[in-house]
């Protein structure tokens, strides 16, 4: 994979203005007030100085899945906001604009170095030049050495150890004899002489009885196991903590869940406008929520007799529509 840049800024969509054409020239005065200031998180004008309505259309946004309006971040095939043109796993943004992309989504270079790139099992550092695979692991080729006495394996006999380990021939007789007495660290999965730690069944070198996530050790039974791993107890309340749908960061506190989603409260807002729902009632369209007001506007039919919106039940008949 190599480095890619971002797409040019542009123009997000269109606007409709109910057919109203705009006029220039000598003697023209402009006697429209100005357009209130449009974009994500902002009330937009619903209609114009004439009232007549306005329709803002854009192509939705690939991160947060919201609509454009204004500029646009284009490139892999896909559009951004350019706030939401992040780190698909970090969602920290690019300073340099420079980026690593897989599977068409862009990553920062240091998550696609962790993620992505074959790391040496002796060394954890990318491999970027030829590589030894052995006993489903891969490795420099000066990193393939004996876990017990550093000798090169390169082209040489070797064992696996019961740890997963590659063991030269000597190594792994001695360790055969040793194995019996004993205790293995279920964390490293080497030999423990000396003090150990017990967990749930499992013995540890001392020093290795720390979080999976920060790496701290646990003082005062500040530990939690999850999936055979332990985390402190900050952590731990951060893998148990819902993602919001639209940010796509941790939500400590107060959360709304609608439509299978979860969101922070100020997140949850109508697909056209982008506001909030005060009273939390709200109208949903292809699984996208709306205010009662750009329901009415977008998609609600409008009854024959009085030429508003009907919401809730309705009468129909040759091809028309009528509140009851």
């Amino acid at each position: 994979m190599g480095y890619g840049s971002g797409g040019s800024y542009g123009s997000g969509g269109s606007m409709g203005m109910g057919g109203v054409m705009p006029m220039s020239g000598p003697g023209f005065v402009n006697n429209q007030p100005p357009m209130p200031p449009v974009g994500r998180g902002e009330q937009m004008a619903t209609v114009d100085a004439m009232g007549r309505q306005v329709i803002w259309e854009g192509p939705p946004c690939n991160r947060c899945g919201e609509m454009i309006i204004g500029k646009v971040f284009a490139t892999l095939g896909k559009n951004y906001h350019p706030e939401c043109f992040t780190c698909t796993y970090c969602f920290k943004s690019f300073p340099d604009g420079q980026f690593m992309q897989h599977e068409d989504d862009p990553y920062c270079e240091r998550c696609y170095t962790d993620l992505m790139v074959t790391k040496c099992a002796t060394c954890q550092m990318p491999i970027t030049d030829t590589a030894i695979q052995a006993s489903g692991k891969m490795y420099h080729p000066n990193h393939f050495v004996c876990s017990g006495c550093g000798t090169g394996l390169q082209g040489q006999e070797y064992k696996d150890g019961e740890d997963g380990e590659p063991y030269c021939t000597e190594c792994a007789k001695s360790r055969a004899r040793l194995i019996a007495d004993v205790n293995m660290c279920a964390k490293c999965k080497k030999p423990i002489y000396g003090e150990y730690i017990t967990i749930r069944g499992q013995r540890m070198h001392p020093e290795h009885y720390t979080c999976e996530m920060c790496g701290c050790n646990f003082i005062g039974g500040n530990c939690h196991e999850r999936d055979g791993k332990f985390y402190c107890q900050d952590d731990f309340r951060k893998l148990l903590q819902p993602v919001c749908f639209a940010c796509r960061k941790p939500i400590p506190g107060r959360s709304v869940t609608a439509l299978g989603k979860v969101y922070h409260p100020e997140h949850f807002v109508c697909g056209q406008c982008h506001q909030p729902f005060p009273d939390g009632k709200f109208y949903e369209v292809d699984n996208t929520p709306y205010c009662e007001l750009h329901y009415k506007m977008l998609f609600a039919e409008r009854c024959a007799k009085c030429d508003k919106a009907i919401v809730g039940e309705e009468t129909k008949g040759c091809g028309k529509s009528w509140h009851p």
